[in-house]
């Protein structure tokens, strides 16, 4: 059997690596997973009980980024020494692709963000498999692999994901009550930094318009001001996804989560001018809204909630709901078994 090493770099690496991690123990190999302290990425691997080495801190600023890689590349050298790996895993980490290459060691690199210039130069030249989903753009070469569909449907299948009906109750919330979900990212990644967002002042007023016609939970990556405390999420990061699954209505800056929700059938507002051929094929598909602009944003999430919520319109709204439940079925008909794809993918590396 073989041993292999995971580097996680964000929370969203978690959901994806996790249920790898739990089939590859299946099947007799030894892992080892190492991971920085990037917003609440530690604390999902400890959820899910993923023994994990932490190497490595998240730093926001570009210099300090600078100087993170190079402690970062010393401390997974030291790891990989020590456990011998006999294969490197990563999602676009430039950390894990280029110790494995300087120690001769084969690595897996997963990506579907084409646009991340800087990020993408420093790992994909060094990685030895490359994976992406077809509508990403990215070329993965001869021993790669570019599947039809999107890395949350391996996640999110029925094959490992189950909706838990009881989540309303740790909402505090009624079981019919509706609710919507806002996230809001931290804009640190090198490929945000030029890239406009909303301000404070427009989250405080999305969430406050919306809190009017609907009950708002945020998601937030960073400290948001003190009179939105109240609306953060009072679960546990490991069940964000059954919040969202169940939620009326998804609007914020982070892209997986709006991609998250789409494919759940969410109705999908994505406040990111971000042109990833992920994004665009949602989009396309009518399973996302993309509308940067805050204001448009906000217009565009009351004018769904006033056309849901009216009784005159009870027959037209069921209508959409069946319409969007249609698209989303035959998204993932039109898509690859996802997990079934990458399993066996990696399967044949080991």
């Amino acid at each position: 059997m073989s041993r292999v090493l995971f580097d996680i770099c964000h929370p969203a690496d978690v959901h994806l690596f996790r249920h790898i991690i739990t089939h590859l123990e299946k099947e007799g190999h030894e892992i080892t997973v190492t991971a920085r302290p990037k917003d609440v990425t530690l604390q999902l691997l400890s959820d899910f009980g993923i023994p994990y080495i932490e190497a490595g801190t998240h730093y926001s600023s570009l210099l300090k980024k600078a100087a993170g890689l190079i402690k970062r590349d010393i401390a997974l050298r030291k790891i990989m020494k020590k456990t011998g790996p006999d294969l490197v895993v990563g999602f676009a980490s430039p950390y894990a692709a280029q110790m494995a290459f300087i120690q001769g060691i084969p690595s897996l690199t997963f990506n579907d963000t084409e646009k991340a210039f800087l990020g993408n130069h420093a790992t994909h030249p060094f990685t030895t498999y490359l994976v992406a989903p077809e509508c990403a753009g990215i070329r993965t070469g001869k021993r790669g692999l570019r599947f039809r569909g999107i890395f949350e449907q391996f996640y999110l299948s029925e094959r490992f994901f189950v909706p838990n009906p009881g989540i309303k109750e740790r909402l505090g919330i009624e079981s019919d009550e509706d609710y919507a979900v806002l996230r809001v990212v931290a804009w640190d990644a090198a490929h945000d930094r030029t890239r406009p967002h909303p301000e404070p002042n427009d989250l405080i007023n999305i969430i406050e318009s919306l809190s009017r016609q609907i009950r708002v939970f945020v998601s937030s990556e960073t400290e948001v001001p003190e009179k939105l405390r109240h609306y953060l999420l009072p679960t546990r990061p490991s069940e964000f996804h059954q919040v969202l699954s169940q939620a009326s209505l998804y609007i914020g800056e982070g892209a997986k989560t709006a991609s998250e929700a789409a494919i759940m059938g969410v109705p999908s507002i994505l406040m990111n001018s971000a042109s990833l051929g992920v994004l665009g094929t949602l989009k396309e598909r009518g399973l996302m809204e993309i509308q940067p602009i805050p204001e448009k944003a906000l217009s565009a999430a009351l004018h769904y909630l006033e056309n849901h919520d009216s009784m005159d319109n009870g027959e037209m709204s069921e209508k959409k709901m069946n319409e969007r439940k249609k698209r989303v079925e035959r998204f993932w008909k039109e898509t690859v078994d996802v997990p079934s794809t990458l399993l066996n993918y990696i399967d044949a590396l080991l």
